[in-house]
């Protein structure tokens, strides 16, 4: 009878373990747009390319972190510039830059661009 109960308590424990975590990691993705799975990995050729190329993403957002994460190359920020012109709206005058979110490459000013578009003009 010992060993039934402990077989049982374990289960329980178990599974008290698992429905916490997933009610954790939910939250987490609820309330900061981060998700614990579902990683998306860049080839690492692709990473290196963007990371020496003159690539800057500027926006405008107090809220910049859902912006980066609503934005069409997301998934590439991680390897280029970021600038957020509402802290410095200078710098963004100065380059001309008017709407946002705003690429700039080398020297091309791109106001649309989706992620293969930018490693197409990129060259990567």
């Amino acid at each position: 009878m010992g060993r039934i109960k402990r077989v049982f308590i374990t289960g329980g424990l178990l599974l008290v373990l698992v429905v916490g975590f997933y009610l954790v990691t939910s939250n987490i993705t609820k309330y900061t747009g981060l998700l614990i799975s579902d990683e998306i990995f860049v080839d690492g050729d692709i990473a290196k390319c963007l990371r020496q190329m003159d690539i800057t993403f500027y926006i405008n957002s107090e809220d910049s972190k859902k912006t980066l994460s609503d934005s069409d190359i997301a998934i590439y920020l991680p390897y280029i510039k970021i600038f957020n012109c509402a802290n410095n709206q200078k710098v963004c005058a100065d380059k001309r830059i008017s709407s946002f979110p705003t690429l700039i490459i080398g020297e091309k000013k791109l106001e649309k661009i989706d992620a293969d578009s930018l490693l197409e003009i990129s060259g990567c």
